[in-house]
């Protein structure tokens, strides 16, 4: 059955969270929020030191806040609210708006600003209770859909939003809840017309292994700093092609390719004893397939931290991407804006 919440919807809750002085999980650490919907014991850790998502999420979330934006929630598979059912999607704006996550207060304006965000799809939040003399909000369809309720009444971004609605800014504001932790990325992003680029425009390759974290991270980063979409392999229609006929039909399309050099596989030599991290073999071929077709200065390796260099590339100049590189959005806009291609400094500062 087809979700009834768009993306669009579900994108201007995501760009709430990064206007709102807020964050989602509210006075709870984001951990224990997480833990009340999904089982975190039970989904897989993207970071091999952890066995779990609990330990994954405290280390990049608790531990080391800017490692991951405030918005993964929305693009990581494990809880896939962007792309994932609407009762997923729903449950989550239910628990953010919980007694225990939010004040009384806090909660009624958000409460309305969702109702604002959710008019056009036919959702609406009402009280269902109380705990503890706080109220308890419930989601659920409208009793009439008007279909064309979103064109009468406009679709307001999450900017117009904040902007019509000053008591949500004070019912949010710093006293009166945890504040979500700084980041380096935040603004609105941009919706999928906006970032469409015409097809003769050379766009960006994104190189990637198995961390489907780091990939999705990395691809919102450069559709915002550049404001077109990056090329990602498996989003490409097959057509009838082999997999090499594909790559090389969309290397056709950029003229800039970025390497997620992530612990994807565990390796060593003959001789050698001890497994260590290493990079998929298709992003060390993919690596070298790029360097040579666009030379080495359009190619830009995100090195993780803990994995072992290619042998044939040391010497080479990484940018170091993981839990004690923080930089690493800066040193890619540089490399890029060094290659001609326009970027926006402006997602550096917000």
């Amino acid at each position: 059955m087809p979700n009834s919440i768009t993306e669009v919807t579900r994108r201007k809750v995501m760009d709430l969270y990064t206007l709102l002085p807020i964050a989602w999980s509210g006075r709870l650490a984001e951990p224990d929020f997480l833990a009340r919907l999904y089982p975190l014991r039970d989904l897989p850790s993207n970071d091999y030191r952890f066995n779990d998502a609990y330990g994954d999420v405290t280390q990049h979330r608790v531990n080391n806040p800017d490692d991951w934006t405030d918005d993964y929630i929305f693009i990581d598979p494990r809880f896939n609210l962007l792309w994932g059912t609407d009762e997923n999607f729903l449950n989550f704006l239910e628990m953010t708006v919980h007694p225990v996550v939010l004040s009384s207060d806090a909660a009624a304006s958000l409460v309305e600003t969702y109702n604002t965000v959710l008019r056009g799809d036919g959702y609406a939040f009402r009280q269902d209770g109380t705990l503890s003399g706080h109220p308890l909000y419930k989601v659920g369809p409208t009793v009439t859909r008007d279909p064309l309720d979103a064109v009468e009444h406009g679709s307001p971004t999450a900017v117009e939003l904040i902007d019509s609605a000053p008591h949500l800014q004070q019912s949010l504001s710093p006293g009166s809840v945890s504040i979500a932790p700084a980041v380096s990325i935040t603004g609105g992003v941009p919706s999928t017309d906006a970032i469409t680029s015409p097809p003769e425009e050379k766009r960006i390759f994104i190189v990637h292994g198995h961390d489907e974290t780091a990939k999705n991270f990395v691809h919102l980063f450069l559709n915002r700093l550049t404001g077109k979409d990056a090329v990602v392999l498996h989003e490409q229609g097959n057509s009838g092609q082999s997999l090499i006929e594909k790559l090389e039909n969309a290397a056709d399309k950029v003229n800039f390719a970025v390497v997620l050099l992530t612990a994807d596989d565990l390796g060593k030599a003959k001789v050698e004893t001890d497994l260590e991290p290493r990079g998929r073999q298709n992003v060390v071929f993919e690596m070298g397939y790029f360097m040579a077709l666009l030379g080495r200065d359009r190619v830009a390796v995100l090195h993780a931290t803990d994995v072992t260099e290619p042998g044939d590339m040391r010497g080479m100049l990484y940018i170091p991407y993981g839990s004690f590189a923080n930089d690493w959005k800066g040193k890619l806009a540089g490399e890029l804006s060094d290659a001609g291609i326009d970027v926006d400094l402006k997602i550096l500062t917000k």
